[in-house]
């Protein structure tokens, strides 16, 4: 079995200590934040004892990282890279807002000249308007 398999088998308590370790982390730090004791933590971390979601929750806060991200675990590093993932995020964000930017101007342009033809035509019929008037006070 090759690394990537092994990894993408791993067990949740599993990618928590490697997150942890990666981190520079030591249990006791992270035990302490959860409110249990070491010796506790260590069978969470050696799959003795169940995860629940709330710890889960408050383990992925003290590693810095969202659940999500303890499940999504970078196979290839075996890290958590949350600065690229933030980075990809915001460059799909700015791709839809400068999507967005570009066809709010065009309609803008749309607008603009709809505006201008209206305004064209008020004129002409003012014009008119007021020859029509010249005309019938003669």
């Amino acid at each position: 079995m090759d690394l990537n398999s092994l990894i993408k088998n791993m067990k949740l308590n599993e990618k928590i200590r490697i997150i942890r370790t990666s981190k520079e982390l030591k249990r006791e730090l992270v035990a302490e934040k959860l409110g249990i004791d070491v010796v506790n933590y260590g069978k969470l971390e050696r799959g003795e004892t169940k995860i629940t979601i709330e710890k889960l929750e408050k383990i992925a806060e003290i590693l810095d990282v969202s659940v999500q991200e303890i499940f999504d675990f970078d196979e290839n590093t075996n890290t958590v890279n949350k600065k690229d993932n933030i980075s990809n995020y915001n460059n799909i964000q700015l791709n839809d807002i400068n999507e967005l930017l570009k066809t709010n101007l065009e309609l803008q342009n749309i607008l603009l000249k709809e505006i201008k033809n209206i305004n064209e035509k008020w004129k002409q019929l003012y014009k008119e308007s007021k020859l029509n008037n010249y005309k019938s006070n003669k």
